[in-house]
Order: C-alpha cells, then sequence, then structure tokens
C-alpha cells in the first residue's frame, strides 16, 4: 500500500482555531475487478465544518528514481521531501477522474464519503480523494488522501484467505489482512480464492511449538485452546512446483458480543437515541464506530441522530477493545413519515365563534388523530371546529397536534391575539375646559384592531372620526359616548367631562372720579388671580381717571371672566368777574365757572369782609368799609366735586378830590394848567376844553366851556 496525506492549515483570518477533518476508515489494499465496490472515505470534522468530498489529483510524494525512504537508501533519501508535491501524471485514457481508465467507472458521494468503483482492469491504480471544509459557508482549509488499490480476479488462482463473517458469530473483517474473532469461540477458515479439484491445501492456525494445529480442508474450522493473537497461513498445492501462499493475522478473544438498541418510536425529525449494550467477558470495549446512514457516522458510545427523512435505514455499530478485537452488528431502523403540524384561525372575539381550520400536511401515509387546546383550558379532537372564549384575555396559546396512523406526530402553538381588546380613551384640549370655549376631544384608544369611531358629545348629534370639537354654554358635567367599532363589534365607552364656569366678575357702574382725588374700584369675590389694565393683581385699586376704560381679568381653574368700568374725571374751573369796586355801592358778581362733565350745582361766596353767600350764582354785594378785599368763590358739581378760586380786589373810593392851577380865572381858548392833588380818583372828564397830558398828575387844558372835574 502506498499512500499520502496533505493538509492545508488556514489563515488565523480565515478561521482563528480550527481542528482539520481525519478519515474514519482505512481502504482495503485488494478489490475485485468486475464488481461493484463500496468504500468508506469519510472524515470526521470536531468543529462540526461541513465536509465536502471529490475527486482530485494524486500528488507525487517521492522521487522516481528513489521511490523508498530508508536509512539505507543509496540515494540518501532518509525522510520525506517537503511540499507541494506535483500532481501524478496520467498517461491515455486515465485522469484524476478516471483513475481505473476511462472504461472503469469511479464516483464519490459529495456528501456521504463513500466511493464508487467498478474496475475492469489488473493492476495497482491510485485514486486521490479530496476533502473540503467549509464553516459559516466560507472554505476554510482541505485535505487530500491518495491511496493505492491493487485489483484482482477474485475468482482467480491466486489465494484469497480469510474468517467468514456471517451470522451471529462470525467473524469481523478489521482489514484485507487482519480478522478479529472474538464473538464465537470457533473460527470458520474460507478460501476466497482459486478452489480447483486437484488443488491441495495446507492451514497453519498459527499456534507456537504446536503441529497439530493444521488442516487440509478447503474451508475448516478450527477451536483456539487460549486466546491471542495467531499468524495464519493458506498454501495450496504445498510441495509442488506451482504453489501460492497467503497469510494474515487472526485476534482471538472470545466473549465479545455487540448489540444495541434505539428508542423511542422512530418517526422523522425526531432525536432517535442509540444505546450501546455490548458486552466483553474483559470488560475492555474502549471504541465504538456507528454507521447511522450512509456518510453519517459517530464515534461515541450513546449517539443520537435525527432522521430528516422517512425510509429505511440499516444501522451498524462496530465496537473494538482493547486487546484489538472488533465486533460488529447491523439492525434496521424504520424512520416513519412525520406529519406537519399547521392550521389557520380567524380572528378571536370575546363570547363570539371563532373558526379553526387543520392545515397539516404529511409526506406518506395518513393522519388519524386531532387534538385542539385553546388556552382556556378547553379542548377538541375534530379537524376542524369552532371555539367560543368565555374568558377576556389579551390574546391565547393555540396548540395543535396532528398523529399519523404509525404514531408520529406533530405540534404547533400559535398566539392568538383576541380582537376585542379595543381600550377605549381620549383625551381633551385645552388643559382647562371652560364654558362658551371650543373643547377637542381626541381618541387615544389602543388595540384590538378598530375601523371606526363615533363621538356623542351631550348626547348631541354623532359625530364619526377620531376627534371632534364642542362648545358649552354653561359650566357643569356633560356625558361623552366614544363608540368603537372592529371586526368583533361594537364597543362603548360612557363617560363624563366637566365644564369649568368662568368666573363672574361685577366692578358696577361707571364712575367719576373728582380732579386731583381717587375713587376705589374692588373686584368682589374670591378669585385664583386678578390682572387689571392697570399692571396690578389685588382686588383693590385705586383710580383718579387719569386712564379709561379699567378692565379686569379674573382666573378661576383655569377660566376666565371679565369687565369693563368706564373712570371719568371731573374737572371743575371756578371763575367769576365784577366790576369795580366802591365804597357803600353795591356790586355784581358775575359767575363764569365751567366743569368738563356733569353739572355745577352749587356755588358758596366769601366777600372777605365777614359777610358769604351760600348757593348763589352770580350775588351782589356791598363794602361798606374802605379797603382792598379777598374774594373765594367754591364751585360744586353734582358729585360733590369742589373747586375754589380767591382774588383780591381793590377798591376804588375816592378820599379827597383836590387840585391847584396855575390862575383861577382864565379865558376862553386859553391853556390852563391843572396839578391832580386828588387821591382815589382814576377818570378825569373836562367839557368844553382841549386837554393834553403832561404827566400822570399833570395836564393842560383850553378851555372851551366850563369845566367839569369828576373824582
Amino acid at each position: 500500500m502506498v499512500a499520502l496525506l496533505q493538509l492545508e492549515i488556514p489563515s488565523s483570518t480565515v478561521a482563528a482555531c480550527n481542528s482539520s477533518p481525519s478519515f474514519n476508515l482505512n481502504a482495503p489494499n485488494f478489490i475485485c475487478i468486475f464488481k461493484q465496490e463500496s468504500i468508506d472515505f469519510s472524515a470526521t470534522d470536531t468543529d462540526g465544518d461541513r465536509l465536502v468530498y471529490s475527486l482530485c489529483a494524486p500528488k507525487q510524494g517521492l522521487d522516481f528514481n528513489c521511490p523508498v525512504i530508508s536509512n539505507n537508501n543509496q540515494c540518501g533519501l532518509v525522510r520525506a521531501t517537503p511540499p507541494p508535491y506535483n500532481d501524478v501524471s496520467y498517461n491515455n485514457t486515465f485522469s484524476s477522474l478516471q483513475p481505473f481508465g476511462n472504461t472503469s467507472p469511479v464516483r464519490i458521494d459529495s456528501t456521504t464519503g463513500m466511493l464508487s468503483i467498478f474496475a475492469k482492469t489488473l493492476g495497482k491504480f491510485t485514486v486521490g480523494v479530496c476533502v473540503k471544509e467549509y464553516r459559516n459557508g466560507v472554505l476554510i482549509g482541505q485535505i487530500s488522501r491518495d491511496y493505492q488499490f491493487n485489483t484482482v480476479e477474485c475468482n482467480s488462482n491466486e489465494p484469497r484467505t480469510g474468517l467468514d463473517t456471517t451470522g451471529i458469530n462470525g467473524a469481523t473483517a478489521i482489514n484485507d489482512d487482519v480478522y478479529s474473532n472474538c464473538q464465537g469461540a470457533t473460527a470458520r477458515f474460507v478460501n476466497y480464492g482459486r478452489n480447483s479439484s486437484s488443488d491441495t491445501y495446507f492451514w497453519d492456525f498459527g499456534i507456537t511449538n504446536r503441529l497439530d494445529d493444521t488442516s487440509t480442508l478447503a474451508s475448516p474450522s478450527f477451536a483456539y485452546p487460549d486466546t491471542g493473537t495467531y499468524n495464519i497461513r493458506l498454501i495450496i498445492n504445498k510441495g509442488k512446483a506451482c504453489s501460492d501462499t497467503d497469510d494474515f493475522k487472526l485476534i482471538y478473544y472470545p466473549g465479545l458480543k455487540v448489540n444495541y438498541g434505539f428508542s423511542p418510536t422512530n418517526c422523522q425529525n425526531n432525536l432517535v437515541l442509540f444505546s450501546d449494550s455490548s458486552t466483553s467477558i474483559y470488560n475492555d470495549i474502549n471504541k465504538w464506530q456507528w454507521v447511522l446512514s450512509a456518510g453519517d457516522t459517530a464515534f461515541v458510545k450513546n449517539p443520537t441522530k435525527v432522521y430528516t427523512n422517512s425510509g429505511t435505514y440499516n444501522v451498524t455499530l462496530t465496537t473494538t477493545t482493547s486487546r484489538g478485537c472488533v465486533g460488529k452488528v447491523s439492525k434496521t431502523v424504520i424512520v416513519n413519515p412525520k406529519p406537519k403540524a399547521a392550521f389557520n384561525a380567524n380572528y378571536l372575539c370575546y363570547k363570539h365563534n371563532a373558526t379553526f381550520t387543520d392545515a397539516s400536511t404529511i409526506g406518506t401515509g395518513t393522519i388519524t388523530k386531532y387534538n385542539w387546546d385553546f388556552g382556556d383550558g378547553q379542548s377538541d379532537t375534530l379537524k376542524n371546529t369552532t371555539h367560543v372564549y368565555n374568558v377576556f384575555a389579551d390574546s391565547f396559546p393555540v396548540r395543535h397536534i396532528v398523529t399519523s396512523a404509525l404514531g408520529c406526530r406533530d405540534t404547533i402553538i400559535k398566539k392568538i391575539k383576541m380582537d376585542d381588546t379595543v381600550q377605549i380613551s381620549y383625551t381633551t384640549a385645552p388643559a382647562s375646559l371652560c364654558e362658551k370655549l371650543p373643547v377637542t376631544f381626541t381618541n387615544t384608544s389602543i388595540g384590538g384592531n378598530p375601523i371606526a369611531f363615533q363621538w356623542i358629545i351631550n348626547n348631541g348629534t354623532s359625530v364619526n372620526g377620531n376627534s371632534t370639537s364642542s362648545t358649552f354654554q354653561t359650566g357643569g358635567i356633560f356625558p361623552v359616548k366614544l363608540i368603537s367599532t372592529n371586526r368583533c363589534g361594537i364597543d362603548t365607552f360612557n363617560s363624563t367631562v366637566k365644564i369649568n364656569s368662568s368666573p363672574v366678575v361685577n366692578l358696577g357702574s361707571d364712575v367719576t372720579v373728582c380732579n386731583k382725588f381717587t375713587k376705589t374700584i374692588t373686584a368682589a369675590n374670591t378669585f385664583d388671580s386678578i390682572r387689571w389694565s392697570t399692571n396690578e393683581n389685588t382686588p383693590n385699586i385705586n383710580v383718579d381717571g387719569s386712564r379709561t376704560p379699567i378692565n379686569i381679568t379674573v382666573y378661576e381653574n383655569g377660566c376666565a371672566g371679565k369687565d369693563t368700568i368706564v373712570v371719568k374725571k371731573q374737572i371743575i374751573t371756578s371763575s367769576f368777574s365784577n366790576n369795580f369796586l366802591c365804597l357803600n355801592k353795591p356790586i355784581t358778581f358775575n359767575n363764569t365757572s365751567t366743569v368738563n362733565t356733569g353739572t355745577l350745582n352749587q356755588y358758596d361766596w366769601k366777600y372777605g369782609d365777614g359777610n358769604s353767600d351760600i348757593n348763589v350764582q352770580n350775588p351782589t354785594h356791598t363794602f361798606s368799609t374802605f379797603g382792598n378785599y379777598t374774594v373765594q368763590l367754591i364751585a360744586t358739581s353734582d358729585i360733590g366735586c369742589k373747586d375754589t378760586i380767591v382774588k383780591t380786589i381793590a377798591m376804588d373810593t375816592v378820599l379827597n378830590v383836590n387840585f391847584n392851577k396855575a390862575e383861577l380865572i382864565s379865558c376862553q381858548r386859553k391853556a390852563v394848567d391843572f396839578v391832580n392833588l386828588t387821591t382815589g380818583a382814576s377818570i378825569i372828564k373836562i367839557h368844553g376844553a382841549l386837554k393834553r397830558a403832561i404827566s400822570s398828575q399833570r395836564m393842560q387844558v383850553m378851555l372851551l366851556q366850563e369845566l367839569v372835574y369828576f373824582p
């Protein structure tokens, strides 16, 4: 046998940590021509990476001129040359895909690694098998194995010996040259090669220091007296010129019994538990190899397997002991098709019928049992059914179980939402709801897949939509109804809304304020807050009429009340006039007082001589004592406003009338000089004369006629 193994180590950027696959079994050295051979080239990857098998070109690991490695090698090759190695060159009709020639088909299953060969030519042939390793769909490495096969005629004259491997106690072929006979006490030898009636046979069963451990039968049996490992030899035509020999090794430790069980009922996609029950009298079983399906092997004592496809599977368990014994048992595992549970359900409504329709399928066979668990403690066994939910919840887990005629079942659970879960709610705006102001109602309902909403505010006309607006003319509690419609029906939410009355403030009638005086305006009652147009916020304010009108806004529960008052300022202008003041002569006072608003209805006088008049508009008064007098007038309006004017008046009375002249008698038309010596006089009248003032106290008069002087 010549073989070469080549391993590619991936970059750390591709796989930071990786265990390369390892081939599970050794291939046989010899295969028969004209016989379909199936050889296991499967590998195991401890990382669980996906393996893909293919035929590939073998490598030239050794030099043609120095084909072996040896310390005594004349060419000095004591170790293999380092890689890389070149591909083997094929001649004529041979290639890596046709390593036995174009007449001998070779195929490898890319998934299982099973190599199929139908050789038609005798010789030595090299086959290359590559295993690519994929992780998450990315190629991370590759190993390759070259193997030399020797093809033989199985019915030829060459001896080909072994042990009978049939039956419960049959031997197990470890390879072409090694057999284990640990499951039975007697070894049954078989000649698979030439078998001619003229041939003679000589078997040596390999017991040292014994001469009777031989047989001349073509296929003898032999009971070994003790355990151990024996070298067996068959010589055909011993002692003749045309003889031939075949050797193999026998491992003989009886007492190994291989068996296993599996559970539970084998259904597609169910986890099957395989349990090894093999025994050895030496208690030395230390290796297990399971072939669970084509290309699927396991090397643990009790493996598990999920068969995703229904069918019949030949499961083989091979056990190995520490003494080299190998035992094998095969059983048939039938995997029944499993149904696929499925169902359709319409919406769930509180206290309404819900319909459940089975939609399960099965590849082959029939579904015979149906079970429903509706999630509310109720169940049913009909294929298609209905159910009424008398318990309200947001959703229910509905479980549907289907079982086939062969006992395989599948379960599906769906969490189905109950549609009748509309949580009706709404909001109002603004934050403070007041009479005579619009209130906006906005739907904030959630859940239940509603398709329409309807409002009825204060028992009025219904309005459709997600929002509406209404104005309440007075404060109070008013009904609000919000109706939701979904495919389950109608749900109504009845509630009330409180509308706050606007606070009432009354400042009273308009007021008039006397000039230079103030009046107090009071906002009666108690309010949350007050705002005057004068920027004051107290219940009482003083006004002087300089600003009008005066506005007030009061607030209570976020609602506003308003009032306005007009403030007038009453301005009185007291005034009077009089003629000259003469001693002991009546003088008239002319009242000229005015007022900008309202009326004057009283006039009070004080003359400065101790006398007065009450409520006389235009009085007359006589002063009996000479002097200057301070006269006071108080004008009073209809609202009691007053204004006072005071005047000091000089008296015009003449006390001494006198003058002198330059001459007592003068002629007509002659100028006469007069000097005024009078006190209190203000007017000089000259009749019949032309006068010319020289100064305030002196004048010249040309007498035309009689002179008259008036003090």
